[in-house]
């Protein structure tokens, strides 16, 4: 039996295979037969649908996760034995934080558990598009019940967001900043989450397809989505590789040398000097709408961040309804990765944005001369 909640019409994929290989080349449809409910916002039941016929929590948590061996927790010698365990290895190794692959196949009760053994902070994986589930994974119930983990992976917008910037299939995501944005306020308004700052954003990972893949290797799109993830609320994850546009997702990294000099190693170096230079770390976020599905806009404190999803060029973009308020006396905005100096790279136009190119703009205020 399918747990999809869409199917291929035509079913056919590229190359006139069945449907269960490749890309679809037609277009990805809601299937009627399948056991989720209109507008799923997964692709698939995942954990958490509990909206999917036969969901079933109990065989979610006791049930076997794929072909890996699956500790009985339940059990007071292993519960015991497990909790010793990750004190005694998050000391011997000088553990900084870990991730838990498995968060969403354990009991809440044995995760908080583990979380006061470990002594550092654990990010859970749980691969869900429902945001009161994933808050759980913080708070049993969300956002002031027993604390459980420390943090998790934002997975709920990892899969929107490289849909939106890479144009892969995702339910209403392909293409569409506009719902990336609608799903980013929804988290940081919804009142859920125990702790918004230890989401763990990420453009990809060892599980899943690496962001210069998914975006076909253009590098405005990959840029965009690395932006994203360094500047969105919640904590930046990079996943080793992307520095260096790695396509496979396991590659060994030593033959590539660990070179400071490359683009996107440098990319990330401003964007993580901007994030501290601007206490990005525990500043508020604000989505700000725009007109076109390919922008997004978003507020960080007094830092404006405007991204997109076209393909590489150096023509205008246009971001309107987001622009800033007028700039304090003496300074004005300017977009810190210009490579012209202190520059806008553009100019405001009404209400709008006119941009110089594709590549990500993070508009900040700035001195224009010497304040004595």
């Amino acid at each position: 039996v399918s747990c999809s909640c869409y199917k291929c019409e035509p079913e056919e994929h590229l190359y006139g295979l069945p449907s269960s290989f490749g890309p679809c080349k037609g277009e990805m449809v809601f299937d009627p037969k399948s056991p989720c409910p209109e507008r799923a916002l997964s692709d698939f039941c995942k954990p958490g649908d509990y909206a999917c016929q036969g969901y079933n929590e109990t065989i979610t948590q006791q049930g076997w996760f794929y072909d890996l061996g699956d500790l009985n927790q339940s059990h007071p010698f292993v519960r015991e034995q497990q909790l010793k365990w990750i004190s005694w290895f998050a000391k011997e190794f000088d553990i900084d934080a870990l991730r838990l692959d498995t968060a969403a196949f354990m009991s809440f009760d044995f995760l908080s558990e583990l979380q006061e053994a470990a002594g550092v902070p654990i990010i859970g994986e749980v691969t869900t598009t429902n945001l009161t589930y994933h808050a759980q994974f913080e708070a049993n119930p969300p956002p002031s019940g027993r604390a459980v983990l420390d943090g998790v992976l934002n997975f709920p917008l990892y899969f929107t967001a490289v849909a939106a910037f890479c144009h892969t299939w995702f339910p209403f995501s392909q293409g569409n900043l506009t719902f990336l944005g609608e799903r980013m306020t929804v988290q940081t308004s919804s009142g859920l989450y125990k702790d918004l700052d230890t989401l763990g954003n990420f453009a990809d990972n060892h599980d899943v397809e690496r962001i210069t893949s998914s975006c076909l290797a253009d590098e405005s799109r990959i840029l965009n989505a690395v932006a994203w993830t360094m500047l969105s609320k919640g904590a930046p994850i990079i996943y080793y590789g992307t520095e260096v546009y790695m396509t496979w997702q396991r590659e060994s990294f030593w033959t590539y040398g660990y070179h400071r000099e490359k683009p996107m190693y440098l990319f990330l170096k401003q964007l993580n000097m901007l994030r501290k230079a601007h206490g990005l770390a525990l500043e508020g976020m604000e989505v700000v709408h725009t007109a076109d599905p390919r922008t997004l806009v978003f507020k960080r404190g007094s830092v404006w961040v405007y991204l997109n999803n076209l393909q590489a060029t150096d023509s205008s973009v246009m971001y309107c309804g987001a622009v800033p308020p007028d700039p304090e006396g003496g300074k004005a905005w300017i977009n810190v990765l210009s490579e012209e100096g202190p520059s806008l790279d553009g100019q405001f136009t009404g209400d709008c944005y006119r941009a110089k190119g594709s590549a990500p703009k993070i508009l900040v205020q700035q001195y224009t001369r010497l304040q004595i």
